[in-house]
């Protein structure tokens, strides 16, 4: 299980990612439905590749989904099959390498993040571009500095455009302003750790209703909540 995402009514949506599909599951249910994959593992439209990155729209309910090992962004709006948006293997500005988390802001017509995580970098598609911009990181280029990151895995945007980043190698979490080259730290250390303050390859991460970040502190197997001034 990677990704979870839960609509205005309570569905509960899983990335399924090992059964190459996502599952949802209405409030008090016993049992989910496929909604997206289910279909083998494969690059068809109807089939998925360890999928790992989800977001269900507030409105539409469409579900993004980072489709990983296909190197790709797919959007269901039926659980038949799905549409192509963008990728395909590589660096280039229109490609991806093993995306991981996306974020999709319907405050600014439908703009997509999406955390390519092997090419180490966050990219920014505005609604009807064939390229994405590369708004945080260095496209194929990994390190601990202020302008760098080292595998991103899951990004939150607020209201400001400002993106929130869980650096994943690195054990921290980035605040990078919009339209800036540089991110700032905003919980962790480039030293993974123990303490109440540090991290040790964290994952997941999402606002709580106080403005505080809740982080997957994933290798150190517990959840961590920070507080900050800005969310969503």
């Amino acid at each position: 299980m990677r990704g979870v995402s839960v609509d205005v009514t309570g569905n509960v949506y899983v990335v399924d990612s090992g059964n190459a599909r996502v599952m949802k599951w209405a409030p008090g249910g016993t049992a989910g439905s496929i909604v997206a994959g289910g279909n083998g593992t494969g690059s068809a439209a109807n089939q998925l590749n360890s999928p790992v990155g989800l977001f269900v729209e507030t409105v539409t309910l469409a579900i993004w989904i980072a489709d990983t090992n296909n190197h790709r962004i797919v959007r269901w709006s039926t659980p038949t099959g799905s549409d192509l948006l963008w990728g395909s293997f590589g660096i280039g500005s229109s490609q991806l390498n093993y995306p991981h988390g996306l974020f999709v802001s319907t405050n600014n017509s439908t703009t997509v993040y999406v955390a390519d995580t092997s090419n180490h970098r966050i990219q920014k598609w505005v609604p009807g571009a064939i390229n994405a911009t590369t708004v945080a990181g260095k496209s194929g280029v990994y390190g601990s500095g202020n302008d760098t990151l080292y595998f991103p895995q899951a990004i939150l945007v607020d209201t400001n455009g400002d993106i929130f980043i869980s650096d994943s190698f690195n054990n921290r979490i980035m605040h990078w302003p919009a339209n800036s080259a540089y991110g700032l730290l905003v919980a962790g250390s480039n030293a993974a750790g123990l303490e109440a303050n540090l991290l040790n390859t964290p994952l997941g991460l999402c606002f709580d209703r106080n403005g505080g970040l809740v982080i997957a502190d994933f290798r150190n197997m517990r959840v961590q909540n920070f507080f900050i001034s800005c969310r969503e």
